[in-house]
């Protein structure tokens, strides 16, 4: 079976028994293999201990060692008593490590924050390095992942920001939501603190080297770098708020945190069997940059609007939008005022110009100054009249709503400038023209027009095609990825509509500035 499937199967079986926790068990294994730690922030007896507890059996033989600090917590109860033979033998200042967190694959620490200094200082030398100094000794650990956990974030103002950086994923745990789920947790026997795990599942010590090694060869595209650098500049956004709003905690992420971040979502790729990091892995940036639950909900604006953006830039949207916007300026600087001076459109009893094959029943007359007023890619709502001097004729004349009141509205429609045209529901009537009226004059800016329309269509049909390839990819991969929840999925899913939706607006232009330009679709 390949990592996918294995890492799958491990976490159905870490997961039994445990209702409406899979989402964390997940986060926790892959925060193993990327050699990270976790926070689980949630109310007490909402299964935090028992998922550190599972987590051991995701490793062959795993020790696990689990403690609740308190403010009188010492490091002897956590690195192990000092050994008092060796002192008084030796004179060597040791710790008895046997059984205690240097000894242990994963490590559970509850009530975190209520760590004195001391204790602190050497966490973040274990959680940094992952060894630890034991006397004049440096001991690498064996540690695979650190859980930490509380019911509180770290206090202010007493020196633990460089701890609470250390934790990369920070999780809430809820209580059991599902009423179904409720009813088997509290109907069913004693819980079950440790689940079966088939041993050809769990990670033997060279496995989970060879993995987290592994994954940081997984490659990325140009697109995800984009998706990254517009996550920072949407959290430099936010940080920059008007100062009359309410106040609000400002986002800080440190470079070393970002690279881990990135290293994450490698390991993410890289677990799902992947080779190369996917749009849905940038999901998982929303984990690792809150530091208080107020903003969840805005992190997860920023790091959804920054995928969408990360996706249109990558795969060209973005410069499709900037060229057909330069067309539509440039047309509508010099465009407009060549049609207003082109006398080879015929001039009908004086005033008119004739409108060709739009109607059946007679011709169509538009006064000539109205024609002139005319805007490309601007619509002007005309109505039909019928003069009584003209037979089988109907002139379009300028609309006003203020003052004709009485007009059927079957013979209102909008119409817009073409060259040497009128364009009606989209489609183009040409003007009749004298019969020497020679083609236009193209002029070097004019050239340049035509030329981008074309790259236009081109690039269209290109980023068509690069859309299709990309929603099916990352379809696939959302649907299947260990690591990302159903909301995240939908966000995801949303933002591939958005985007098609986008695609769509942009070829409906491309097709009116044709329309505009050459008189037809």
């Amino acid at each position: 079976m390949n990592r996918k499937e294995r890492a799958d199967l491990l976490l159905k079986q870490l997961c039994n028994g445990l209702y409406e926790k899979e989402q964390a068990v997940a986060l926790s294994l892959l925060c193993a293999v990327a050699g990270e730690s976790i926070f689980l922030l949630g109310p007490p007896g909402v299964a935090k201990s028992m998922i550190a507890r599972r987590m051991k059996q995701a490793f062959r033989d795993g020790k696990n060692f689990e403690y609740l600090m308190s403010r009188f917590s010492t490091p002897d109860e956590i690195f192990g008593p000092v050994s008092i033979s060796r002192l008084k033998d030796e004179d060597k200042y040791e710790h008895i490590t046997d059984g205690y967190l240097p000894e242990a694959d994963v490590v559970f620490l509850d009530e975190i924050w209520k760590a004195g200094p001391s204790i602190q200082n050497t966490l973040l030398t274990v959680l940094n390095e992952k060894i630890f100094r034991n006397g004049q000794n440096t001991v690498p650990l064996p540690l695979k992942l650190l859980i930490s956990a509380s019911n509180e974030l770290p206090a202010e103002g007493e020196g633990l920001e460089a701890l609470w950086d250390r934790f990369l994923i920070r999780y809430f745990v809820n209580p059991i939501e599902d009423p179904s789920s409720f009813e088997y947790m509290i109907t069913s026997g004693s819980s079950q603190i440790e689940a079966e795990v088939d041993n050809s599942l769990s990670f033997s010590e060279e496995e989970y080297h060879e993995w987290h090694e592994q994954s940081k060869q997984t490659t990325y595209s140009a697109g995800i770098m984009q998706t990254i650098h517009a996550i920072k500049n949407l959290i430099n956004e936010y940080n920059q708020h008007d100062e009359r709003e309410e106040e609000r905690q400002p986002l800080y992420i440190s470079d070393r945190r970002w690279k881990k971040i990135f290293g994450l979502m490698r390991t993410a790729a890289f677990i799902n069997n992947e080779t190369s990091i996917h749009y849905a892995d940038c999901s998982l940036i929303m984990y690792c940059l809150w530091d208080n639950p107020d903003q969840l909900d805005d992190i997860e604006e920023i790091v959804n609007k920054g995928i969408h953006q990360g996706m249109r830039i990558g795969i060209g949207l973005e410069d499709l939008r900037q060229k057909v916007l330069r067309i539509q300026d440039d047309m509508r600087s010099f465009t407009s005022v060549k049609e207003m001076t082109d006398h080879s459109i015929k001039t009908v009893n004086s005033f008119f110009h004739q409108i060709n094959g739009y109607s059946t029943r007679g011709r169509v007359l538009i006064y000539a100054a109205e024609y002139e007023a005319l805007k490309m890619n601007e619509s002007t709502m005309f109505y039909f009249s019928k003069p009584k001097n003209m037979t089988n004729t109907y002139v379009m004349k300028r609309y006003d709503r203020t003052k004709l009141l009485n007009i059927d509205p079957r013979n209102i429609i909008q119409i817009s400038k073409g060259v040497r045209s009128v364009i009606i529901s989209g489609t183009s009537y040409p003007l009749e023209l004298e019969q020497d009226a020679k083609p236009l004059d193209l002029n070097h800016t004019d050239k340049d027009i035509e030329n981008r329309i074309g790259k236009c269509i081109d690039h269209y049909q290109f980023l068509l095609d690069e859309y299709k390839r990309l929603e099916a990819e990352e379809a696939d991969y959302i649907n299947g990825s260990l690591f990302i929840d159903n909301r995240q999925k939908r966000a995801l899913r949303k933002a591939f509509k958005e985007m098609r939706t986008e695609i769509t607006d942009y070829n409906n232009e491309i097709k009116e500035i044709q329309q505009t330009y050459y008189g037809q679709g």
